[in-house]
């Protein structure tokens, strides 16, 4: 928008941005706002225990205070000056994922992230599941110490190669494999008493 100023009057009126005799013509810009982008790696997914550093990726002008609401779980901790979240991963799994919301603040600007927080208790099958065709196999899975299973154990994608089940009541792999495979991964989850496991194979 402009606006134009005679030299004998300071009364004003549109110009069109267009040069107007006896006068001048003055760009009047908006007010210029700059807010920052700030991005968390978000669901931010973690295992029990699990030690955790997580710096935000930021572009534009610097923040001088990040803060979370609510505040992050117990062992967590949100630096106030870089917004780098670091500590360790609490020592149950969430039934269900949590949200938080980490504000970033600085001359002029607040801009809030919204951070969702899954903590899951890690299952394992002691490394890659290699099994080798025609050989018998029974492969148990492995829980942290004091975690027992409360539920079923569900494994995605269902499909196995030919000769190989999965038994849901134990989360055992067994069976003997009739034939070779690319490797692929699956999923397994179950619920335990220190919360929802999971394990990718």
């Amino acid at each position: 928008m402009f606006r134009s100023y005679t030299g004998s009057t300071d009364r004003h009126r549109p110009s069109g941005g267009k040069k107007i005799l006896g006068g001048v013509v003055v760009p009047v810009l908006p007010p210029v706002t700059t807010r920052p982008q700030i991005v968390y790696p978000t669901p931010l997914v973690l295992t029990t225990g699990q030690s955790v550093h997580v710096a935000p990726a930021t572009l534009g002008p610097p923040v001088l205070v990040y803060s979370s609401s609510p505040p992050l779980p117990a062992g967590l901790a949100l630096d106030p000056r870089t917004g780098v979240i670091t500590g360790t991963a609490p020592d149950r799994g969430t039934p269900v994922p949590e949200s938080f919301t980490i504000t970033a603040s600085g001359p002029g600007f607040r801009v809030s992230i919204r951070l969702t927080l899954s903590v899951f208790v890690p299952l394992s099958y002691g490394g890659d599941l290699t099994i080798v065709v025609g050989t018998p196999a029974s492969i148990p899975p492995v829980l942290p110490r004091g975690a027992t299973p409360t539920s079923t154990f569900t494994l995605t994608p269902s499909g196995l190669p030919p000769g190989l089940s999965f038994d849901s009541a134990t989360g055992t792999f067994k069976g003997s494999v009739t034939e070779t495979r690319f490797p692929a991964q699956y999923t397994v989850q179950a619920d335990t008493s220190h919360g929802p496991a999971r394990g990718l194979r």
